[in-house]
């Protein structure tokens, strides 16, 4: 879901009751697989479903850049008040990245990747896809997604100072 399509949803959902139901059914099987690397099943449903009250009690003025990660940090920190974290003795990729960088610094570092890379390192990271199924989601060639890919990713370890020399 490009960072438009999130807002306007954000925007219209009291007046549109179809923009709650994909919203919540886009983001909860997403960032809850992703919190159950750290917290417990319930504690990351539990804390999903509520930031999504807390979401459309309190909805957001601005504009939010990185839809996903802002979902993720919103609904770990609920996650952090209810159960206690855990470290896997095997992490994910993404699981590694989420416990390695703070948020702001990840925020920060993915508004500076335009929409498509976005989309991109997303449909990659959150959900796991190959770069060839993304391509066919993405309508674009399986090389120009693996080239915004590694370019995004190098882009991405510069922002955030990560050491790429051996």
């Amino acid at each position: 879901m490009t960072a438009k399509e999130f807002n306007t949803l954000l925007q219209t959902y009291k007046s549109d009751p179809i923009s709650v139901e994909r919203l919540y059914n886009y983001y909860f099987p997403r960032i809850s697989a992703r919190l159950q690397e750290f917290y417990d099943v319930s504690v990351a449903e539990d804390a999903v479903n509520e930031f999504f009250i807390r979401l459309f009690v309190a909805t957001p003025t601005y504009y939010i850049t990185c839809p996903a990660l802002w979902v993720y940090g919103e609904a770990e920190k609920i996650a952090a008040e209810k159960g206690v974290k855990r470290i896997p003795e095997k992490l994910s990729e993404v699981g590694r990245i989420l416990s390695t960088y703070k948020f702001d610094d990840l925020y920060w570092s993915l508004e500076q990747v335009d929409e498509t890379s976005y989309a991109i390192l997303e449909l990659s990271y959150l959900d796991g896809f190959k770069q060839q199924k993304i391509a066919e989601l993405m309508n674009l060639s399986y090389d120009a997604v693996r080239q915004k890919h590694s370019r995004a990713a190098r882009k991405l370890r510069r922002l955030l100072g990560v050491n790429t020399e051996k």
